[in-house]
């Protein structure tokens, strides 16, 4: 029997320098419900060492789970390193923001434990917004006009797709951190001078294309790196006024799966993401994307190099458990095993009450 190693940056001790009570509910939520589900499955087959926030009141599974609380550090890699010496692979759910993914996983690298992600290259290349941008667009992958501060310049600059851009039907523009996560810190504007002036060093400004937002993930097979699509489906975004900007968009969930048709569309871009991806890919790789009112109006907004939070629903959806994939232990096409968006979540009502009200307070 495996023994994995799961960490997910909050539940795993990463905020001991916020008081819990100043922790955003939605994030202990989204957080949470990511840690619980993947540990629920990997320990269905494996053994799990996980480390907690000793603050948090966790509910782990009575079978199969180990956990390893966290001393108050202000960053636990050592200590995750500590905990996963022993384990045959790591998965880790760590947000881009501030290096953090990066720093993650090249340090358990570093140590010599096998951690099922994409490549460094990689993962320099999908937590950089800006970065991102300009790979896509390299490639001739569908994916927004896109303008950013560059080290050297006072002056935005902008990416410039091949011919892709002429077919996306756009309409305003969003300002958004260079390594942002969750829809996190998004504002919209109608003017690009107001989106451009607006917009510091560590943001980027992009086309808003006009469609449906939708998300699909890959998990990858440590072994032989053969990629399996995830069934794709809807995010659900919401716009609220903001005194800085016509409005601020946030993530709330979602809903699936899509029809067969979406599917395939999501599956055509994404796999021309992962051929260009450098190195190979290992784990949970996960896609944002606007579908259109056709094809051609289909486009890339990001790439997230780990799990994402549509896994909750994700597993819902079929009827074997996805995290055997990781090991080629299952290796034939998923098969749908609910109705289209017959299954939908909610960031705010992912973790049980109890855990909620015990963190934040009924």
């Amino acid at each position: 029997m495996k023994t994995l190693f799961v960490a997910e940056f909050l539940c795993g001790g990463g905020m001991f320098d916020t008081p819990v009570e100043r922790i955003p509910k939605s994030l202990f939520c989204e957080g949470a419900a990511m840690w619980r589900a993947l540990i629920d499955d990997l320990s269905a087959w494996g053994n799990v060492v996980t480390p907690i926030d000793p603050r948090l009141s966790l509910t782990l599974p009575n079978r199969n789970v180990t956990a390893v609380p966290m001393p108050l550090d202000a960053l636990p890699w050592h200590d995750w390193i500590d905990a996963a010496k022993r384990s045959d692979a790591a998965v880790l759910i760590v947000p881009e923001t501030d290096h953090l993914l990066i720093q993650a996983v090249t340090q358990l690298r570093a140590a010599g434990i096998e951690v099922l992600a994409v490549s460094n290259a990689a993962l320099r290349l999908t937590s950089d917004k800006w970065q991102t941008a300009k790979w896509l667009h390299r490639e001739g992958i569908p994916h927004p006009e896109t303008w950013a501060i560059e080290p050297d310049s006072h002056l935005p600059v902008r990416s410039h797709p091949r011919s892709t851009l002429a077919r996306l039907v756009t309409d305003g523009f969003v300002v958004k951190p260079r390594d942002g996560c969750g829809a996190l810190d998004m504002r919209s504007y109608t003017d690009l001078d107001q989106a451009l002036r607006s917009m510091s060093p560590h943001e980027i400004t992009q086309r808003w294309v006009v469609g449906q937002p939708a998300s699909v993930s890959i998990v990858a097979c440590q072994a032989d790196h053969c990629c399996t699509f995830l069934p794709a489906v809807w995010q659900n975004i919401r716009s609220n006024h903001d005194e800085m900007a016509e409005s601020c968009l946030s993530y709330q969930g979602g809903s699936g799966p899509v029809s067969h048709e979406f599917q395939l569309r999501a599956q055509a871009l994404a796999t021309r993401v992962i051929e260009s991806m450098p190195g190979k890919p290992a784990g949970f790789v996960g896609m944002d994307w606007i579908a259109g009112n056709d094809p051609a109006q289909d486009c890339v907004i990001e790439i997230n190099p780990r799990l994402t939070t549509s896994y909750v629903g994700i597993r819902r959806m079929v009827s074997e458990n996805i995290t055997q994939r990781l090991f080629a232990i299952q290796n034939h096409p998923i098969a749908l095993d609910v109705q289209c968006e017959s299954i939908t979540w909610d960031i705010n009502s992912m973790a049980p009450s109890q855990e909620v009200d015990d963190c934040f307070g009924p």
